[in-house]
C-alpha cells in the first residue's frame, strides 16, 4: 500500500548537516553585499516572475551540485521538493515547497 511504500522511502533518505557554518555563508548581491544568511531568514527568490517568498531552511554543500546551495521552503506550492533531492533530506517542508537556489538569486525579503 502507499504508506508502506511512503516509510519505506522515508527510511532511505540519509540526513546531512551543513559542512560550514552558517555564518560562513553571506548574501553578495545588491544592496544587502556582505549580509550574512542565517536559517529562518525570509527571503524573495529573484528569478521568478511571481513574487515567490520563503524562509531558509538550510545552508551548505549538498550531493547534486558543486558549491555552497540554499534550501529556501516557499510560502506556496511553487516549489521542485520537499527538502530532499535524490533521497538525500537537507531540510522538511511538504510536497513542492522546497527549492535550492545560489545567494545571487535571493534578495532579503520585508
Amino acid at each position: 500500500n502507499s504508506f508502506s511504500q511512503a516509510a519505506v522511502r522515508q527510511s532511505r533518505l540519509k540526513f546531512v548537516l551543513p559542512s560550514k557554518p552558517l555564518h560562513q555563508s553571506v548574501y553578495t548581491n545588491g544592496t544587502y553585499q556582505g549580509l550574512p544568511l542565517r536559517a529562518g531568514m525570509r527571503v524573495r527568490l529573484l528569478r521568478r516572475t511571481d513574487d515567490t517568498v520563503g524562509t531558509i531552511r538550510f545552508i551548505g554543500e549538498v550531493d547534486f551540485a558543486d558549491g555552497v546551495w540554499i534550501g529556501v521552503e516557499l510560502d506556496r506550492r511553487v516549489g521542485k521538493n520537499d527538502g530532499s533531492v535524490d533521497e538525500t533530506r537537507y531540510f522538511q517542508t511538504t510536497a513542492n515547497r522546497g527549492v535550492f537556489v545560489k545567494s545571487e538569486d535571493l534578495a532579503v525579503a520585508f
